[in-house]
């Protein structure tokens, strides 16, 4: 099967483009970027929660501890109870390190404003944007193309997106959730790739 390359990505890019623009003027994109920031536990609430937790472990060491002096518990249940909360603490001091790399609240309001920018000036920017540049700027929206033989010699190529409702690829936003939800995917069957289908603005 040959696929003219060109026209391919002028395709792609156009439809990418209109979905931009419709979660831009939807609200939809604000909604989503809300969501993830709601997501982001506050900083200041996680640590607190950690530090209770590790003074509760702390002190129940020291009970353990207290125990095994004055003989009420005996040896070899002693250093199992204690290695368990020597495991936890560890946790705790990981959890803690780790959370010093969280973005903060202020930068993520900073990068939300950034993407709802760079997704309302997306068209003008692929628009003028060189082909490295376009393909850079597309990659931050396309998760990948799928095409598949036309039914028939000579018919249009259907084209499988599947799409990004969030530009994070590389965004701060992207750590909140690791998960799917964090760079939500939309797959849109039946694209049709060819001179006759393409949107005007490819043609143009």
């Amino acid at each position: 099967m040959t696929v003219n390359q060109t026209l391919l990505e002028t395709t792609v890019i156009a439809y990418v483009a209109e979905r931009v623009k419709r979660l831009v003027k939807s609200g939809a994109l604000a909604t989503v970027l809300a969501k993830l920031m709601a997501d982001q536990p506050s900083e200041r609430e996680a640590r607190t929660a950690l530090d209770r937790e590790r003074r509760e472990l702390e002190a129940k060491r020291d009970r353990l501890e207290n125990a095994l002096l004055d003989g009420t518990l005996a040896k070899d249940r002693a250093k199992v109870k204690l290695a368990e909360l020597a495991t936890g603490l560890e946790r705790v001091d990981r959890d803690l390190h780790e959370l010093r790399l969280v973005p903060k609240r202020t930068d993520l309001m900073k990068e939300r404003d950034r993407l709802l920018k760079l997704a309302g000036d997306f068209g003008a920017r692929i628009k003028a944007a060189d082909p490295i540049v376009a393909r850079q700027l597309i990659a931050q929206w396309l998760v990948k193309v799928v095409v598949h033989a036309p039914s028939g010699k000579g018919g249009p190529l259907p084209v499988d997106l599947t799409l990004r409702n969030v530009p994070a690829v590389g965004s701060p936003l992207a750590e909140v959730k690791r998960s799917a939800g964090a760079t939500p995917a939309l797959r849109v069957r039946g694209r049709r790739c060819s001179p006759a289908a393409c949107p005007p603005s490819c043609r143009g």
